[in-house]
């Protein structure tokens, strides 16, 4: 790996975790430089291994990546898209902003001066269609997931992993343990749940890991 020739080599001829753990270290030296070199053969790629390699843009996310990974939001793989759909979550990116922008539309938090406090929804009756309409494409639920939450858990789900979890502090100026017990109260508690989780998993916030212990073990 001592010279760029050196690297495209490797590249072109090394075996899968070679070309893995050389993106992986190219990511953390110079992303630029790894996301230009995975362009050279994006296209000739099996499925399992665009997702491998796009998984490695965790490291030293920036918003140079925005163009490829818009790009990937369009592959032919569910699991390319999805983890594309993830990592421009984390960008402030033109994806983002949109879904920050559709979700404050339809989600309100709310404090009756009886009772608990919960997150209500108003999604329209076909969420998927909308998204798209609206510029940002999800991949229809899998059969069990239509069967326990229906499209609008579903799209719900999907909306919520999406979104650091920081959006949500700073537009209704409440803690994470506020935040997810207002979610329990919803109708749609199972989404936010696991909409919640699967955001702290990637914003790795100590707050909100707290948060969703202490919601678990109460």
């Amino acid at each position: 790996y001592v010279t760029q020739r050196d690297e495209k080599n490797v590249w072109e001829t090394g075996d899968r975790q070679e070309r893995l753990l050389l993106l992986d270290r190219l990511r953390t030296t110079d992303p630029n430089a790894a996301r230009e070199l995975l362009a050279t053969t994006w296209s000739q790629e099996s499925a399992k291994d665009r997702v491998a390699f796009l998984e490695k843009f965790a490291v030293g996310l920036n918003t140079g990546d925005e163009p490829f990974l818009n790009e990937a939001l369009h592959d032919r793989s569910v699991e390319v898209r999805r983890v594309a759909r993830a990592l421009l979550g984390r960008l402030p990116s033109d994806f983002s902003r949109r879904l920050k922008q559709l979700a404050n539309q339809v989600l309100s938090f709310k404090k009756p001066l009886i009772g608990k406090a919960r997150i209500e929804v108003a999604l329209p009756e076909d969420p998927i269609e909308w998204l798209k309409a609206n510029d940002i494409e999800i991949d229809s639920p899998p059969r069990t997931a239509a069967q326990s939450v229906g499209p609008k858990g579903w799209a719900l789900k999907e909306m919520i992993s999406l979104i650091p979890t920081a959006h949500w502090i700073e537009l209704w100026q409440k803690s994470p343990i506020e935040i997810i017990r207002a979610g329990h109260e919803s109708e749609w508690r199972e989404s936010f749940v696991e909409g919640f989780v699967a955001a702290t998993q990637r914003s790795e916030d100590p707050d909100w890991v707290e948060a969703l212990i202490s919601y678990t073990s109460t």
